[in-house]
């Protein structure tokens, strides 16, 4: 093959600037298909990096390049360091990091069509490279912060193969170095790199077969990482699977590079998606079969197709822990698959090859929007979620006394996935030290127990966490623990207590008091409280607050009226109880009492 000396090779500056231009609009319209990256937060994973990341000096954080992380994986660049210096940046403000995410990902769209470039003609790479860049597939590696390892990894994977292209064309050593280190780079971002020397090997025998033996040392690099991983984490982090389950997964993943992603099939087209996964995987396969017979440059579509099979093998074994984001390597060999096929237009009136063209452009803008917008509007909502209560936590935590304990009930199964157990709050720097997340240590209700039978107890706070927020139930779970552990006693505490700020009151003996003569016998309603705090009018003017009044069995207290006592209108507006934790917690009242 000819070397490609230049990166455009049109024929005059006008056609370059045109080429830039749709360039350009292939980027937009990928920046625009995925702009609800922007309005997310963080979810689940994220929480855990930002935690695990803030490194007290650069040599600790040097010292992530040398050993496995705690989730068993090796991806310092693009966990690691991201987080630590993602902080050191945005602090604790998404928008910066999926600005990171989105950039990696039109930078590997930028890539892949340089790569088509390399061996196809423009039109045919250029829609190539928006059937990449704007495809469903990538949602959650753009939208998630924690699925950055995918695009970045997939920038140095097509840098090193880009480099080895052009050491090949061009005999320059450089860039075949250059070519090692970019793969090594993808292999500190994510494992999918490993790959990488296999695609090389299969351009080389391709395209140069005298290139081959340079292959070797990609190869070396692969196989040291394998035998360190090996020995340094013996155990699989998710189990593998080479039985029944293979055929479903390559069924998914062959229908989810067709574009047919599991949102699409079941919100928008009313299919059930493990059904349909195999009929769109055999349409899939077809359609890649024909277009093959008819390609323009047969060569490069097979070496494209042998690369998607390739780029498959790391993620196609892993049992139930399948996604689409793990096809963006497989994508870019499709995005080439798709220069290499379609013909090129000889002229612009040439439609017998501009409708191929046209056809897989609207086919890939009549699915990759509508999947990107249901997921990402169903993904958003969840990470808001953990937004909301992370919003709340400032408030509860002013209410924790320093040094004290409080359970906190309430959280679902799918609140814990979103905020990663209690790894949103070590982010946000609520220690888990203050407060335990009931639902994560079935140990839980032993601790409680033991705690009401040595009298401990009355030393622990307690929140309850509903869609209306947090209800500090301190007191009710000091009374009767036990109840916490029962769910159908706790929903009834909650209602309860919800209840009560529109039934509590006071009643007063009598309305008019003579000085001297009389006794008031005021009863608190509804209110289960010991002593309570009062705040009150005399004559209009605010009196200071009466504190700690003790309150009988039956919740009244009785006061002889002196001589001494003020006399005119009292106007009881607040009562609270003096026990509550919580010292804002007033609950208006609206009695008033004469003293003459």
């Amino acid at each position: 093959m000819k070397p490609i000396a230049v990166l455009f090779p049109t024929s005059s500056r006008a056609q370059r600037t045109a080429e830039a231009v749709v360039l350009a609009a292939v980027l937009a319209t990928t920046l625009y298909v995925y702009r609800g990256a922007f309005a997310g937060f963080f979810v689940q994973d994220d929480y855990g990096w930002l935690a695990s990341s803030r490194f007290r000096s650069l040599s600790e954080y040097g010292e992530v390049f040398f050993r496995f992380n705690p989730a068993l994986t090796y991806r310092p660049l693009s966990q690691e360091t991201f987080f630590f210096f993602g902080q050191k940046i945005f602090g604790l403000s998404p928008p910066g990091y999926h600005l990171v995410s989105v950039l990696f990902h039109l930078l590997s769209a930028l890539l892949v069509y340089l790569l088509s470039r390399r061996f196809c003609p423009l039109l045919p790479s250029l829609v190539g490279a928006l059937f990449f860049a704007v495809h469903s597939a990538h949602f959650r590696s753009v939208y998630w912060i924690s699925a950055l390892p995918e695009p970045m990894a997939l920038v140095f994977i097509l840098s090193s193969i880009l480099l080895f292209i052009r050491f090949d064309r061009n005999n320059d050593r450089t860039a075949w170095v250059l070519s090692i280190v970019a793969m090594g780079l993808a292999m500190m971002s994510k494992e999918s790199a490993l790959t990488v020397p296999l695609v090389l090997a299969t351009y080389s025998l391709f395209f140069s077969r005298s290139r081959l033996p340079w292959t070797l040392p990609f190869f070396a690099i692969s196989g040291l990482y394998t035998v360190l991983r090996v020995m340094s984490v013996p155990v699989a982090q998710y189990p593998l699977v080479f039985g029944s389950e293979l055929p479903g997964n390559v069924a998914a993943y062959f229908a989810w590079a067709a574009g047919f992603s599991q949102t699409l099939l079941v919100v928008r087209l009313g299919q059930t998606a493990r059904a349909w996964y195999p009929v769109v995987a055999i349409g899939f396969v077809l359609a890649v079969s024909l277009a093959l017979a008819l390609a323009r440059n047969r060569r490069v579509a097979a070496f494209a197709v042998i690369w998607f099979i390739i780029a498959l093998q790391p993620v196609l074994y892993f049992r139930q822990h399948i996604d689409h984001y793990y096809l963006a390597p497989a994508l870019a060999a499709l995005a080439l698959f798709i220069g290499a096929t379609l013909p090129e237009p000889r002229a612009a009136r040439d439609w017998r090859a501009l409708l191929p063209a046209a056809a897989i452009v609207c086919y890939t803008l009549w699915l990759a929007p509508v999947s990107v917008r249901l997921e990402g509007k169903w993904w958003n909502e969840r990470a808001m979620t953990g937004k909301r209560i992370l919003d709340l936590m400032p408030q509860v935590d002013r209410q924790l006394p320093s040094g004290r304990i409080a359970y906190v009930f309430g959280f679902t199964e799918a609140e814990f996935g979103v905020l990663q157990k209690d790894a949103a709050f070590k982010a946000f720097g609520f220690s888990p030290g203050r407060y335990v997340l009931v639902g994560l240590n079935p140990d839980v209700p032993h601790h409680i127990r033991a705690l009401q039978q040595n009298g401990g107890i009355r030393e622990y706070f307690c929140f309850f966490h509903s869609d209306n927020g947090f209800l500090n139930l301190t007191r009710e779970f000091r009374r009767k623990p036990l109840d916490f552990l029962s769910a159908v006693s706790l929903q009834e505490i909650v209602e309860e207590t919800v209840r009560k700020p529109q039934q509590i009151r006071l009643r007063a003996n009598l309305a008019e008091i003579r000085r001297g003569k009389d006794t008031m016998i005021l009863e608190v309603v509804s209110l289960d409280a010991d002593e309570i705090d009062l705040e009150y009018t005399l004559d209009g003017k605010t009196m200071p607050r009466v504190v700690n009044w003790r309150l009988d069995p039956d919740r009244k207290a009785g006061v002889f009226v002196s001589n001494s006592t003020l006399p005119g209108v009292y106007h009881l507006v607040a009562v609270r109880d003096s026990a509550d934790p919580d010292p804002d917690r007033w609950y208006p009242v609206d009695l008033y009492v004469t003293v003459r």
